[in-house]
Parts: C-alpha cells; sequence; structure tokens
C-alpha cells in the first residue's frame, strides 16, 4: 500500500499556508489511468514496476525515511499535513524533497495512456537504421515473393510486437511501397509505426 502511495501522487499541505506539495514519485496515475514509459505498466489486477523504476524508489526511501514510516503507520487514514510526515526540521525537510523532485525530474517523465503498449524514445534512438546492418538475400524462389496486390489477404492475421522491424508491402495508401520503420506503439484496434524517412501524407506522432 504503502509503495502505491509514494509511486503516484500525495498532495500534502504546507504550515501556516494555503499552498500544497506533492512528495509523491508520480509513477503512475490510478485515477487517469496513465502510466510512465520504461517505469511502469498497468497489469490485469495490479501495477508492475520496471527495473529503471527501482532506482528512485530506492533512493526516496533512503533520502526520506519519515515519510515511508509514517505511510506504513498511517495505513487506512488520510494523512495530509506536512507536519505530521516531518516533525523534525520541517522547512528544512520540505526544501529537500522539494529539490530532490526538481532535480531528478521524476514528476517529468513520459506519460502514456495504460492500456496502449509504447515504446520509449530512448529505444528509438538505439534503432537508428544508420546503426542497423542490411541483410540481402540473394537467389530467391519466384513463389516466396510477396506481391503488393496480395498483402492484404496473405498478411491479414499478422502479430506485431513493440520495437519490431517493418516493410510496406501493400501499394495502396500513403505509406510508399518498401517504406522501413519500427512499430511504436500497439492498441487494440491498431499499430502506429515510425518510419526510418519522411514521405508525402506522413503525421506526427508526437513522441519521437
Amino acid at each position: 500500500m504503502t509503495l502505491s502511495i509514494i509511486t503516484s501522487s500525495e498532495i500534502i499541505t504546507l504550515p501556516n499556508s494555503a499552498k500544497t506539495l506533492n512528495i509523491g514519485l508520480n509513477l503512475k496515475f490510478k485515477a487517469k489511468s496513465q502510466k510512465f514509459l520504461g517505469y511502469t505498466r498497468k497489469g490485469e489486477n495490479v501495477w508492475e514496476y520496471s527495473e529503471a523504476a527501482l532506482n528512485p524508489i530506492a533512493k526516496y526511501k533512503s533520502l526520506f525515511p519519515e515519510v515511508i514510516q509514517k505511510l506504513d503507520y498511517s495505513l487506512g487514514h488520510d494523512v495530509t499535513s506536512a507536519d505530521d510526515f516531518f516533525p523534525v526540521d520541517l522547512n528544512g525537510r520540505i526544501s529537500a524533497i522539494r529539490a530532490w523532485v526538481k532535480e531528478k525530474g521524476v514528476q517529468d517523465f513520459e506519460k502514456a495512456i495504460a492500456q496502449i503498449e509504447l515504446i520509449t524514445e530512448k529505444f528509438l534512438v538505439k534503432q537508428n537504421p544508420e546503426n542497423m546492418q542490411q541483410a540481402i538475400n540473394k537467389n530467391v524462389p519466384r513463389n516466396a515473393i510477396l506481391k503488393p496486390a496480395h498483402a492484404i489477404e496473405r498478411l491479414r492475421g499478422q502479430k506485431f510486437l513493440l520495437g519490431n522491424r517493418v516493410t510496406m508491402v501493400s501499394d495502396s495508401g500513403m505509406v510508399p511501397i518498401s517504406a522501413r520503420g519500427t512499430v511504436l506503439s500497439i492498441t487494440d484496434k491498431m499499430v502506429e509505426v515510425v518510419f526510418d524517412g519522411p514521405f508525402i501524407g506522413r503525421t506526427s506522432l508526437n513522441n519521437c
């Protein structure tokens, strides 16, 4: 329960003020059904955390143990006052947690809808076509060659995974035939691809 609280949003009120402070890591938003790419994802009934998420969580627990302790002892009870979390050196601890969150940028990680499988921008940089070695197939039999006109029927049942390299084999639509790209996101009804090069009619995914 404590892990769920600190990895989401935890708003506390500051002393002698109407201002508030979010002391949570914001690695997920349950109410908005949002996740942070590369850090969290929504399982069937639970939230799952990646290895990349363990570092800020462990650092948070190490730097601000009083927050963890207070939440552990207050499960089932609302704790909203900064005085409850920081009984000693209140102003100093508030400044410290505010500075750490800002420095690490943990509340600025890339968000996505929890139900969408989406690749991170860091992965796309690694998948730059300039870093890939092109494979050349020779002596391919004629009956093994896919005709563009047959693509829509023969490939109807194909499945994709995030990061798959794909090639446009249909000669209809806005995407030029033989254009190559990387599967960026997958939903129930659509697969989004970021292509290696620009072409007329393309759209921006705002993720890369």
